[in-house]
């Protein structure tokens, strides 16, 4: 039944409640055929995308633009394995770990149905804990928080950083750093002018 557009209709003949019309699922829609506007709502609660024309949240093309290797999200930060995990249930194991976790703080302990399965972090990788809400980052000896605002201390890699206006042991810029108070040599003056210099014209 179709009817021209602009025509008033009245739904009460069709004896549904407004709260199961309400509850139509968006998959059971027909396919748009234009562009839908959301009129400034957001869309929330995504899933980690999967195939390249799937939509990605802040949070996840932030993460991979920080070069970080983002792992499926866990439940929960535990050191007890829980009584009662469901086939699928993941968690992030801290110390200090009891039970079937013992010696596996830091790994990722996931339940396939029978046992525990673990993997361990490399540096870099991400996870997204659902209790708290927050994502943390391994950074090659602990997790740590990891957000918008983010403690320089807890950032990995800066050893090979080739910016010149950061001292860096790796370059042996150490020399050019001395206690507050040392007599410096002339000549590491000079470096860290001509370091300083680079920093301000490259």
């Amino acid at each position: 039944m179709k009817f021209p557009k602009g025509t008033p209709i009245d739904w009460s003949w069709l004896n549904i409640a407004p709260e199961d019309m309400a509850a139509v699922e968006v998959g059971d829609l027909k396919e748009p055929t234009k562009p839908l506007d959301m009129a400034g709502q957001k869309i929330t609660s995504l899933p980690t995308p999967t195939a390249g024309g799937e939509p990605a949240t802040k949070e996840f093309v932030e993460s991979l633009v920080q070069g970080l290797d983002w792992q499926d999200s866990v439940l929960d930060e535990l050191a007890d394995p829980p009584g009662t995990p469901a086939a699928g249930d993941r968690y992030l194991v801290i110390a200090t770990a009891t039970g079937d976790w013992v010696g596996h703080e830091d790994d990722i302990a996931e339940w396939n149905g029978t046992s525990w399965d673990f993997a361990s972090p490399n540096t870099g990788f991400a996870v997204w804990i659902e209790d708290v809400g927050r994502q943390k980052v391994y950074n090659g000896t602990a997790w740590v928080s990891f957000g918008t605002t983010v403690d320089h201390g807890n950032l990995v890699g800066l050893g090979d950083d080739d910016h010149s206006q950061y001292l860096n042991n790796t370059r042996h810029d150490v020399p050019a750093r001395h206690p507050l108070g040392t007599v410096v040599p002339h000549d590491n003056l000079a470096d860290l002018a001509e370091k300083a210099h680079a920093s301000l014209t490259g």
